[in-house]
């Protein structure tokens, strides 16, 4: 049985979450917990599928592995970041590395957290709680 910490403030509206991960078990564990707390959820296995679902609906946040076959997760985000339509959606990297080689233009330019494998439930929440506020309150100021 999963549990998940209590004392997380429940997602008052509900925000997308994409993630992007070769591995579909990794995306059922994250369903299982982030579908817990109120997020809406969605997967793709790859950058291409992930794209083609972004340009249809952009999510609130993103989750994305860094080490996929064919365009790993820093392309990806490299990507979004050079599209103004996307360029602001939050990225969260997620990794089973310990050590990571960094892209060029630096981790901090392309994402807005790191995960590790295996993922602490509570940091997953928290570290997407954030993201999702941030990016649904510069949505709202945006907007008038």
């Amino acid at each position: 049985m999963l549990m998940t910490s209590s004392s997380h403030i429940s997602n008052s509206s509900t925000s997308k979450v994409l993630v992007i991960d070769d591995v579909a078990d990794n995306f059922d564990l994250i369903q299982v917990i982030l579908e817990s707390e109120g997020y809406e959820l969605d997967y793709a296995d790859s950058g291409q599928e992930a794209f083609k679902k972004i340009e249809n609906e952009a999510p609130d946040v993103i989750l994305l592995d860094i080490m996929m076959p064919e365009m790993d997760g820093f392309e990806v985000a490299r990507r979004l970041r050079q599209n103004s339509r996307f360029s602001k959606i939050p990225i969260l990297f997620i990794t089973a590395y310990d050590d990571i080689n960094p892209p060029a233009e630096g981790l901090d330019n392309l994402g807005n957290g790191l995960l590790k494998k295996p993922i602490d439930f509570d940091e997953l929440i928290n570290q997407v709680q954030i993201a999702s506020s941030k990016h649904n309150s510069k949505n709202l100021s945006n907007s008038w």
